[in-house]
């Protein structure tokens, strides 16, 4: 499985790899190298940020966690777990893997249609509003009520909206995905360079 760097993070599949190292030797050779192991979850991390964090519509990544609109809030939830994704929520809705509505799971992404109306020719482009779901059946977004910044609505709910578009997913179920601070050393832009780098402290004369 294949992901993109965000900042100094990434996410990566390390079974995927097929490397000839057992899982408990491969993560202590990224820890040798610097990379530091953290613990995200994007459902957990969603809930923190209701009613703490105010909409912004345009809100700039740099502003985070203080002020998002629906598909930045999205993008930086992702971006703390190591993965990019686009910034507007319809390219967030093309790039996601399709999950039918009775197979939604905590941190797959749901979108609604709404009237903002991009340039014609535009994929998705009915698409015009994301939330997070959380391991509580709800979804979590930013909404344009101001009073409301980040909020929870229920997933069910959603799902019954004429408005609704469905749901995506970027990390594949059953995948164990893990997320590392890159070292400042490295240069990272996928997870195919941390394969790369750990193949390379392999001594292959043996």
């Amino acid at each position: 499985m294949h992901f993109r760097a965000s900042g100094r993070r990434i996410a990566v599949d390390v079974d995927s790899w097929h490397l000839p190292l057992p899982t408990g030797e491969i993560l202590n050779r990224l820890r040798q190298s610097g990379f530091v192991l953290r613990d995200i979850d994007v459902s957990r991390l969603s809930l923190s940020c209701v009613e703490r964090s105010v909409y912004r519509r345009g809100a700039r990544f740099v502003e985070a966690p203080r002020a998002f609109d629906c598909s930045s809030f999205a993008k930086w939830l992702y971006a703390e777990r190591g993965i990019w994704i686009p910034r507007r929520c319809l390219h967030q809705f093309s790039a996601g893997i399709p999950v039918e509505d009775d197979e939604i799971m905590p941190g797959d992404l749901a979108f609604l249609s709404g009237s903002i109306c991009p340039p014609v020719g535009t994929p998705d482009a009915h698409v015009s509003h994301v939330g997070v779901v959380t391991d509580r059946g709800l979804v979590v977004h930013a909404t344009p009520d101001a009073q409301l910044g980040v909020s929870c609505d229920d997933l069910t709910h959603w799902k019954r909206k004429e408005s609704w578009c469905g749901a995506r997913r970027f990390v594949p179920f059953g995948r164990d995905v893990l997320t590392f601070d890159i070292p400042s050393h490295l240069e990272i832009e996928t997870s195919d360079d941390v394969c790369w780098h750990l193949l390379e402290t392999i001594d292959w004369s043996n």
